[in-house]
């Protein structure tokens, strides 16, 4: 038996128990595998980190956000920022709306889209009309056309509060070929090489996130290469084919 773990955290008296189940313990990230350093100090060869994937099909440059430019009267050339993930208070998207406050008073035409739907809407709906920018940042609710909602934004953010294993939304926004603004925690540092192929910042600052926002609407050139190595880094690291091939292989120790 195989256990994958995808979370960070958890009960000490149930890892030691499923630990001692299974033949192989599969982590998603070298942040989860810190769970256990008990049972790596032991027993090494018992845990394996094996990071999430993306569809690089799926998530994909060459994918048009004309539809939802026109859906939500984007004009063409207007810089777009973007956050997607359930609207829960963790995810941190009070500071990316925080920020997005700063970003306009610098880029006025700025325009902000959050994707996604939870318990915290109708609060950053009500953080957004208290800034003075609730025209510019669209809600766009829960969605099934992520791809299509990625490609018409310029910069795509990750506002999270609190450790993530491994945030797949990093993963298809930089398969996307989009420069991405991620909080430094978790196991966001394994995919993400700061200033590279994304930005790296501390949680909950919402200047250093707007700065670097900023930054990066306002040098088109500097985005369009960051972006692009985002995509290299997924095709070759953590495209679905590696990732199933990694797994394969490990179940094929075990039977064997």
């Amino acid at each position: 038996m195989i256990w994958h773990v995808r979370v960070i955290e958890s009960e000490g008296r149930y890892d030691r128990f499923l630990t001692g189940l299974c033949h192989k313990l599969v982590v998603v990230s070298k942040a989860v595998e810190k769970r256990f350093n008990w049972l790596v100090s032991k027993n090494p060869e018992k845990v394996t980190v094996i990071h999430n994937g993306a569809d690089i099909r799926e998530f994909c440059p060459i994918i048009s956000g004309d539809d939802v430019s026109s859906e939500f009267n984007l004009k063409p050339n207007v810089p777009v920022a973007g956050i997607v993930g359930n609207l829960i208070v963790w995810k941190g998207q009070e500071y990316f709306i925080r920020a997005a406050s700063e970003v306009r008073k610098v880029i006025p035409s700025a325009m902000f889209l959050v994707v996604g739907d939870g318990e915290c809407r109708h609060d950053l709906e009500r953080s957004s009309e208290k800034l003075g920018i609730r025209d510019k940042v669209i809600f766009t609710g829960r969605r099934f056309d992520i791809p299509k909602l990625m490609a018409a934004m310029n910069v795509i953010v990750h506002s999270s509060i609190t450790p993530e294993p491994f945030a797949r939304v990093i993963l298809e926004a930089m398969a996307m070929g989009k420069p991405v603004v991620a909080m430094n925690e978790g196991g966001v540092p394994e995919a993400i090489e700061d200033g590279i192929n994304g930005i790296s910042i501390p949680p909950k600052d919402a200047s250093l996130m707007a700065r670097k926002i900023i930054g990066l609407l306002s040098d088109r050139d500097k985005a369009k290469k960051m972006g692009q190595a985002a995509r290299k880094c997924i095709e070759k690291h953590f495209s679905i084919e590696a990732i199933a091939k990694k797994i394969q292989k490990e179940y094929l120790q075990i039977l064997k």
